[in-house]
Order: structure tokens, then C-alpha cells, then sequence
């Protein structure tokens, strides 16, 4: 049982990995693109909320920041990291 689930994180693990290498090289105008598709679908759950917690993004993730921009009058909430 335990080399199974061994083998079972081996290859989520490189999934990650693969799906990682594939964000990490896409282009500015590739990450603007997919991130404006995601926000747009995001609003239908958006619209009727009052408090939504995000992460902040960063390299190549999704513009979630922009939200901040689109919906002025919602409070956004993100985890703080302390070091």
C-alpha cells in the first residue's frame, strides 16, 4: 500500500511540475490573455459577494489583483506572510 501511494505523489508530482514549466513559460501577453478569461468568468460569483479573499499574484499567475480594480466597492481579503 505504501509504494502505491508513493508512486501516486511521484506522479502528481510531476504534474505539477509539467503544469508549473508550462505557466512559467508563457508570455506576458499569453498570462494577460487567460487572466482576463478567468476574471471575466469569475464575476458571476463576484457580483453578489461581499467579502472575497484572494492571494496576491506572482511570475505567472493569474491577474487575480485586477479584481481590486473592477470591483472598487468589494473588500478583498489576503493572507499576509510573515518571515
Amino acid at each position: 500500500m505504501k509504494n502505491k501511494k508513493t508512486d501516486l505523489q511521484l506522479e502528481k508530482n510531476k504534474i505539477r511540475q509539467e503544469i508549473l514549466k508550462k505557466r512559467n513559460n508563457l508570455s506576458t501577453e499569453e498570462v494577460e490573455k487567460k487572466s482576463d478569461l478567468i476574471i471575466e468568468n469569475l464575476g458571476k460569483f463576484i457580483k453578489n459577494a461581499e467579502n472575497i479573499m484572494i492571494f496576491m499574484d506572482m511570475k505567472n499567475e493569474v491577474r487575480i489583483t485586477k479584481l481590486l480594480e473592477l470591483y472598487p466597492k468589494k473588500r478583498f481579503f489576503y493572507p499576509q506572510n510573515y518571515r
